[in-house]
């Protein structure tokens, strides 16, 4: 009976140390980085057409709890993104080239100037994550790159000064197996986090 409890316990030590190692994130250098780095953007550049559906969590000190909605998103090279959101409510931000559009319940909502440009540059920045080497570019992001044994996680801190206003780091979370992202979480200044995990995601 001791011998089996005794196995018993141990089995269960090895799974949680498989989990742990799982989860455990070790930091990436030299030419290990640089080669995760060209695969990460090889794979990005060579999408032209992104449909998936996301869920988004927002967590913040100020929120008695978590808020979460659900959407679908469109994104198609070189200048058109869609977010829609599907649930609780029904918003929709569109760009196309500069142009922004917001529709709420199938009508067009005003944006005040602050509000249209802070849209606006996140919308580009995430249309940058997949046009351009953002990845590469150490003139816009600090960028350190970990592993665990199912992703990879890139951790962008921004060095433009209106990005920096809006969130302190950005996390992107990438399947090692696809090289296509999982995951991103904004992380803002008054540490509050935004989530967002995507699902059923077609890349043409």
């Amino acid at each position: 009976m001791i011998m089996k409890k005794y196995v018993s316990l141990t089995i269960l030590m090895f799974a949680l140390s498989l989990s742990s190692f799982a989860q455990r994130w070790v930091e990436l250098s030299g030419q290990t980085q640089s080669q995760v780095v060209t695969a990460l953007t090889d794979c990005l550049h060579n999408v032209s057409v992104v449909d998936c559906k996301f869920v988004q969590t927002k967590s913040s000190p100020y929120l008695k709890q978590a808020v979460k909605s659900e959407g679908v998103m469109r994104l198609k090279k070189p200048d058109y993104f869609r977010w829609e959101y599907t649930a609780p409510y029904k918003l929709v931000i569109e760009m196309i080239r500069d142009s922004i559009c917001v529709l709420k319940d199938g009508k067009l909502q005003r944006q005040n100037y602050g509000q249209q440009r802070m849209v606006g540059d996140i919308m580009k920045m995430v249309m940058e994550f997949s046009t351009n080497n953002v990845l590469l570019d150490k003139r816009l992001y600090d960028v350190v790159i970990c592993e665990n044994r199912t992703q990879y996680k890139v951790v962008l801190t921004p060095k433009n000064k209106r990005f920096c206003k809006l969130f302190s780091c950005i996390s992107l979370f990438f399947d090692k197996k696809s090289n296509h992202i999982d995951s991103f979480i904004l992380t803002e200044k008054k540490q509050s986090e935004t989530t967002i995990l995507f699902s059923e995601v077609k890349v043409q």
